[in-house]
């Protein structure tokens, strides 16, 4: 769970606290004119209440089955008293974290240093540049090209499979997301996938990989394609989740616009 996770998590467990202590408070504003304590008194299996209304009683009066309505009443109002005293101390609790807590991150101290001293400190998390920057520069092997396919270049010169790629890798640039294409995934022993591109989210680090199936009217490649997204469940890369998938037909062709609502939904927040 991130750190934003956390806070709105937190501030969602206020707010569900002071919605149940207004229920609790209303119930037991009911049950204030209610006077004494219980006694309880167990004998085998069965429980015997009395009801403790005098300061020195400490015996109390035996409360029947036909008063089982004051014997309710009188435990409903205690457990809303112990309830708000717990719910209370938490929400406050909670309050005060949220009110003091600044949610910077650690490169921010780095960060406020005079560069002078920057150059002798090695931070003990890398700063974000430092982090994209090293994400950026990873190297691995590159899939071959087939002498036969045609040259099709990206707007900043990465050559790619097919137009639609080149949509997906052009928007990727427009919005500053970093990627790299066909990144090798090793799934098994035996199988290795090289998604179309794994493009890193700048504001939390989180990777996705995202894969354009193109020719989903051919019922082979459909078929291969699924299979593909199987492999991909399996080595818990989840649709939805961490998995961005696109698809076209020679009838319906891959939509700018739903290019731009992945790369806003999932890699800019």
């Amino acid at each position: 769970m991130t750190e934003k996770e956390i806070l709105e998590k937190l501030r969602e467990i206020y707010k569900e606290n002071l919605t149940v202590l207004g229920k609790l408070r209303q119930q037991l504003q009911n049950k204030l004119n209610l006077k004494g304590n219980l006694r309880i008194n167990k004998r085998n299996t069965r429980f015997y209440y009395y009801l403790i209304s005098k300061k020195n009683d400490t015996n109390g009066k035996y409360l029947s089955k036909t008063e089982n309505t004051l014997i309710t009443n009188l435990c409903q109002r205690d457990y809303c008293q112990t309830s708000i005293k717990l719910l209370s101390k938490n929400t406050k609790a909670i309050h005060s974290f949220l009110k003091q807590y600044t949610p910077e991150p650690l490169e921010a101290s780095y960060g406020k240093l005079h560069p002078g001293k920057q150059l002798f400190i090695t931070p003990v998390a890398p700063t974000n540049a430092q982090f994209l920057s090293a994400w950026q520069n990873q190297t691995y092997p590159q899939k071959p090209f087939l002498s036969y396919t045609p040259e099709l270049f990206t707007s900043r010169g990465q050559r790619v499979r097919s137009k639609s790629e080149i949509i997906i890798a052009n928007q990727l640039e427009h919005y500053g997301i970093l990627y790299h294409y066909e990144k090798p995934i090793k799934i098994s022993q035996t199988i290795t996938l090289h998604p179309d591109f794994t493009c890193l989210n700048p504001h939390n680090h989180q990777e996705y990989i995202w894969e354009h199936f193109g020719i989903m009217d051919d019922p082979e490649y459909a078929c291969n394609a699924v299979e593909k997204i199987a492999l991909y469940h399996n080595k818990d890369y989840i649709l939805g989740k961490n998995l961005l998938v696109t698809f076209e037909t020679s009838e319906t062709p891959l939509q700018l616009s739903y290019v731009n609502h992945l790369i806003t939904e999932f890699l800019l927040q």
